[in-house]
């Protein structure tokens, strides 16, 4: 992470996709890449979800620390998914490409 800017990115091994308990879908890329503020993630690079077709992720972020929802906001959309359904780690399915 590149603290002055606030710019964080993450490397993994291969692009993958993550199936959530509330029945979600996201894919992650090689490289996952955004601006890190306080409890946002927004200019996404790397991540899609699936709504009915997998739609880039440009954006993540929670209303406050005690809020029960996580916000994605997908090709100008921005939908509310449970937090609850993200707090334990789920295994991943590599895939070719997001």
């Amino acid at each position: 992470m590149d603290e002055s800017k606030s710019k964080l990115s993450v490397y993994m091994p291969a692009a993958c996709e993550v199936r959530f308990k509330d029945g979600s879908a996201v894919r992650y890329g090689r490289r996952v890449k955004g601006t890190l503020s306080k409890g946002k993630l927004s200019g996404m690079e790397g991540m899609k979800t699936k709504v009915v077709v997998w739609v880039k992720v440009t954006g993540v972020c929670v209303e406050s620390c005690k809020s029960d929802k996580v916000w994605f906001m997908a090709s100008g959309v921005k939908k509310s998914r449970p937090r609850d359904a993200y707090e334990l780690p789920h295994d991943s399915v590599r895939v070719e490409e997001i």
